[in-house]
């Protein structure tokens, strides 16, 4: 498959460091130099003093062995005091108020090489039910599987509806994160805490007019690649799609018979298509659900962000505000993610994969309630999502 310009420099980086955070394992034959060499670290919670504490926890994750430790933190002083071998880590704040508002925070990637005090910024989460749209990702299958002839063509997520009224898929938009977390911090990245605003491509549309596609509480819809029945004796892992609600089309790759448009089945419209790609298997780029007021085109137009490819070409990337972001999940891969693509108030978790066509569902967990099922959503994907090995397949009904 052909990817975007502006894409390609971020997989030859993503292939480098993928070589690099891929040795970061422990090697019990090569033990860390730095091991046993330890430092004293103060981390101090940057939080207003008038807001009241019910619980507050700091999990610190080692970014060499993936290792995590949680300590509570003191809700007087909010400081916790830690003895931290040298190395690299990542710092992530999670809480409740006396009211039961969420606290977040985190840094990512930090060098630990000496006594040292770090400062992390904590912040409210939006309350649960603030009168927002209930449409999130249920199950998600970007890990895909090959043919002869495409990278992972079975590969479908599942919008749902958790609230309590009809919702309408009109409008919804879907996109990734221009920013691949396997990489560091970068001006996408910079963006997102100077701005508030979350890059994005590779945008589709829900198409109709406002209420053509109406998903009752506690419905989903199927979205896939591309919805044929994928199965075969060659492919037996491969996933039944005949059946999906909606489906991604490619028009160069319809025209060359590479990706088969089901006329059964409704298609997303293509808004911002710099490429045949929809999710990467290992899931470096994040899929998000958004919908902004008004004409689409018009928004995109006044929120867009303009960079350079390799070539040197100006190309555009889309800056989605966060009050207008439905859901999103951070995807990755184990041994292979460094720094968060989306906010911890959209997802403060990770769900990571093996491996790129290892055939692992992100599976969202679920409840029975009064009689229907509700999708757990935190807003915290390690929690929230399980990974199941094997699709589910989504077969046309027959007539």
């Amino acid at each position: 498959m052909r990817i975007p310009k502006v894409t390609s420099i971020t997989l030859v980086l993503i292939a480098l460091s993928a070589l690099i955070l891929g040795g970061c394992k422990e090697d019990p034959n090569n033990p860390d130099p730095n091991k046993g060499t330890q430092c004293k670290v103060t981390v101090q919670l940057g939080l207003d003093k008038e807001v009241e504490l019910a619980k507050l926890m700091l999990t610190v994750t080692d970014s060499r062995t993936l290792k995590k430790s949680e300590t509570q933190v003191d809700k007087k002083s909010r400081t916790v005091e830690l003895t931290l071998d040298k190395g690299t880590y990542s710092f992530a704040v999670s809480g409740e108020t006396t009211d039961q508002r969420v606290l977040l925070g985190k840094k990512e990637s930090l060098v630990i090489s000496e006594d040292m005090t770090i400062k992390i910024p904590v912040q409210l989460a939006q309350a649960p039910d603030d009168g927002k749209s209930h449409l999130i990702f249920g199950d998600i299958f970007f890990n895909g599987e090959t043919n002869e002839l495409m990278m992972a063509p079975d590969q479908y997520f599942m919008v749902v509806n958790n609230g309590e009224k009809i919702e309408y898929l009109d409008g919804v938009c879907w996109g990734v994160t221009e920013h691949a977390n396997i990489l560091p911090e970068d001006q996408f990245t910079d963006f997102l805490k100077s701005k508030g605003e979350l890059p994005i491509s590779t945008i589709f549309q829900f198409p109709g007019s406002g209420k053509d596609y109406p998903i009752k509480p506690g419905e989903y819809k199927i979205v896939a690649s591309t919805a044929i029945n994928h199965r075969t004796s060659e492919h037996p892992r491969m996933a039944d799609l005949s059946g999906a609600d909606f489906e991604v089309v490619f028009p160069e790759e319809v025209s060359t018979g590479v990706d088969p448009d089901n006329l059964d089945v409704v298609n997303l419209v293509n808004v911002d298509v710099p490429s045949p790609l929809f999710m990467m298997p290992k899931g470096f780029l994040p899929p998000v659900l958004f919908k902004v007021s008004g004409d689409l085109k018009a928004f995109l137009k006044e929120h867009v962000m303009q960079v350079k490819d390799e070539d040197g070409n100006t190309v555009n990337v889309y800056t989605i505000p966060l009050e207008n972001i439905l859901d999103g999940v951070e995807t990755g891969a184990e041994g292979m993610f460094n720094t968060h693509a989306l906010p911890m108030s959209v997802d403060a978790g990770t769900f990571l994969v093996l491996g790129g066509h290892k055939c692992q569902l992100a599976h969202r967990k679920t409840e029975q309630r009064n009689g229907r099922t509700y999708w757990i959503d935190t807003n915290n994907s390690t929690s929230d999502y399980e990974c199941v090995l094997g699709q589910n397949s989504y077969p046309a009904k027959k007539p």
